[in-house]
């Protein structure tokens, strides 16, 4: 949640940590988040036990991780987030059979979901959509 607005103050960027295995895939995330003059990259990790740490530390406002082809990992991943820190929006990035997973990443907790071959065109409006969704 955005502190209210003092007179002639601009709202706070909206804090982002990405969570992804591949670094080729963390790296395109993060590229994303900041091209967006209202997101700040907050943080990156790259597995499962640092993300969950960064999610602690860092407080972030929303967080977007991968479901890999370890899917079942990448649900428990975000089974912990949702159940660590309630009310915080994940976005999941799928890697295969986007519409069969999508499902599950629902049913764990996610608030949406893209395929990874549609990051550069859908991610950026569902990061707002998320965020709005959230204040």
């Amino acid at each position: 949640m955005q502190p209210p607005l003092s007179a002639g103050s601009r709202p706070s960027p909206g804090r982002v940590l990405v969570l992804a295995r591949h670094p080729l895939l963390r790296r395109a995330l993060s590229a994303l988040v900041t091209l967006d003059a209202g997101l700040a990259l907050c943080g990156e990790a790259a597995d499962a036990l640092d993300g969950l740490a960064a999610v602690r530390r860092l407080q972030p406002d929303l967080v977007i991780t991968e479901l890999p082809f370890d899917v079942f990992r990448g649900l428990a991943l975000l089974r912990q987030i949702v159940a660590g820190q309630p009310g915080l929006p994940v976005l999941v990035v799928c890697w295969h059979d986007q519409a069969r997973w999508a499902d599950a990443a629902h049913q764990a907790g996610a608030r949406a979901c893209v395929a990874r071959h549609e990051i550069g065109t859908r991610l950026p409006g569902l990061i707002r959509q998320v965020l709005g969704a959230a204040c």
